[in-house]
């Protein structure tokens, strides 16, 4: 009971606290919208990295964190830039696909955060579950507030700017992330 609550408020915590993360879904749930799509994108971004995150908890798959946190910081400079594309681009008309091939990525970074925090012994498995719902919920939260701003602030005469303004400051955070991350590779 401890573990699970101590967890799935770690998850929970991880994905407020982290704003690519942050980033990352509010960009996937504007481009997609939110009806059905949304739904079939969340699922694929889901099962992905629940997937990776699993793996490489359990210790079935390891890699270095430098290189997961470029391309996760790449995955939001190309969902920015599909949000800020009129109506045709590939995520909208694949929502599972891209998701998914995003979430295996993502997965890994939630691992490394989920590492780091340490494991207890007998409780792997139930830490993991935990943390995982944790995430999940997190995840709707965030996608629950940004339905109600869109739903809302869609009436308002600078919507559409507001849109290109905050997925090109997205876009541009995370671009600098992708290159200084890259930059920290190439150091190492």
């Amino acid at each position: 009971q401890q573990v699970a609550s101590a967890y799935g408020l770690l998850g929970v915590e991880h994905i407020l606290s982290g704003i690519d993360h942050l980033m990352f879904v509010i960009a996937l749930a504007v481009l997609i919208g939110f009806k059905r799509q949304l739904v079939i994108g969340i699922t694929g971004f889901t099962a992905a990295h629940s997937v990776t995150l699993a793996l490489a908890t359990l210790g079935f798959m390891r890699l270095p964190s430098a290189p997961i946190e470029a391309w996760i910081a790449l995955s939001i400079v190309v969902v920015c830039a599909e949000a800020l594309r009129p109506r045709d681009s590939i995520t909208r008309r694949f929502p599972f696909v891209v998701p998914f091939v995003i979430g295996l990525i993502h997965g890994l970074g939630f691992a490394g955060a989920l590492l780091e925090a340490g494991l207890p012994g007998g409780y792997r498995v139930a830490a993991l579950l935990a943390f995982n719902l944790g995430v999940e919920a997190g995840q709707l939260l965030v996608i629950g507030c940004v339905w109600l701003i869109v739903r809302f602030g869609a009436q308002l005469a600078w919507a559409d700017r507001a849109r290109v303004i905050v997925f090109s400051v997205f876009g541009s955070v995370a671009a600098y992330w992708t290159i200084a991350r890259v930059w920290v590779l190439a150091a190492l």
